[in-house]
């Protein structure tokens, strides 16, 4: 299943990038490859990670108690009530909000939206089932509008309701800050110091109690975490494979700034995914591994947006060239993200009509 869709992906990709014609069948296709995902994500049954703590949540949420964020409690509450507690609606319904919320995103600001989708589909595959996070990722998201339109109240107010569902969203809150040009001086100190930092292995000095100071809810949630990424925390090959993955885009978006003058929104969109891959530098292998694991999805799902325009702004052969490594990267980043879990996680692909979609 995931090999079929992303095989559909990759050539519609092509199609919208070196055939198409005409405007309105782009975005007929584009309205279908999002549905396709929905019914991905919603028909689900006993695929993705974290399923049965959420699923027994979900069936006991009006009687039990939880340490989830509020707002999922309450959205679990809400749904069940209404639906009579069938959990396929709260699945479907979480993945119409989160692939229309991203098709929100790609049609006004990205110049290839198929692209974009087969990137989004590389990248938070791996990450199906953590509804909590999705669900601030895709809040945090529409509050790019507003850092645009240098409007505090209500992009601040967007940014703690996404905490109200997962806390890694207040990492988020550096976004306000960051729509400002920095020059390529500036970036290469910046990259220099953090490479310092995370050579010096400072980070792991950090003691267990580091969170306290943040309030006892969060110390709970961090130290949780902390404990629970001892055994997952990364090799220096994969965290040099990871440095050289985010690093990539990063230079060719600065090779190409010149060819974005005319696109406002550059230096918001590549700041977030700079802030990302030097928090990816600083934490990768470390004991706050949990911030790469959890976190960086909130700025590292820029790149759905910025690496279409590197594909537009680029000439014939080198486009050509770019989008095979892309196809080739995001099939690594599936393959590797699935084998991060254990197979029975996500193989086979099973859905409430068929337990036997094999990979």
């Amino acid at each position: 299943m995931y090999l079929a869709t992303y095989i559909i992906l990759v050539i519609a990709s092509s199609w919208s990038i070196f055939i198409k014609h005409g405007k309105s069948y782009s975005k007929l296709l584009f309205c279908f490859l999002t549905f396709l995902l929905i019914l991905h994500d919603g028909l689900r049954w006993e695929v993705g990670t974290d399923w049965f703590a959420y699923y027994d949540f979900y069936k006991s949420c009006i009687s039990s108690e939880s340490d989830f964020e509020i707002g999922y409690v309450w959205l679990n509450k809400l749904v069940y009530t209404l639906t009579g507690g069938d959990y396929t609606i709260f699945l479907f319904l979480l993945a119409c909000f989160v692939y229309l919320s991203f098709q929100h995103l790609f049609k006004n600001y990205s110049v290839y939206p198929i692209l974009s989708l087969l990137i989004l589909y590389s990248s938070i595959l791996p990450y199906l089932g953590m509804n909590r996070q999705i669900i601030a990722i895709c809040i945090c998201l529409f509050s790019v509008k507003f850092i645009l339109e240098r409007k505090f109240l209500p992009w601040l107010i967007l940014i703690l309701l996404a905490t109200l569902f997962h806390l890694s969203a207040i990492m988020f809150i550096v976004t306000y800050f960051l729509d400002k040009k920095l020059s390529g001086k500036t970036i290469v100190i910046i990259s220099i110091l953090s490479l310092i930092v995370a050579l010096s292995g400072i980070v792991n000095l950090l003691p267990l109690d580091f969170f306290n100071n943040f309030g006892s809810h969060i110390a709970d949630r961090g130290e949780a975490y902390m404990n629970m990424e001892q055994n997952y925390v990364s090799s220096t090959l994969n965290t040099l494979l990871g440095i050289i993955k985010r690093g990539i885009w990063i230079v060719l978006l600065l090779i190409y700034r010149d060819r974005f003058k005319d696109y406002k929104y550059y230096n918001l969109f590549f700041n977030i995914i700079f802030a990302g891959f030097i928090m990816y530098m600083i934490f990768s292998g470390t004991v706050l591994q949990f911030i790469v694991g959890r976190g960086l999805l909130f700025f590292s799902l820029f790149e759905t947006v910025m690496i279409p325009f590197i594909i537009k702004s680029s000439d014939r052969l080198s486009r050509l060239l770019i989008f095979i490594f892309i196809i080739g990267l995001c099939w690594y980043t599936i393959h590797n993200g699935l084998a991060y879990y254990d197979r029975e996680v996500f193989y086979p692909y099973k859905t409430i009509f068929s337990q036997s979609l094999y990979y």
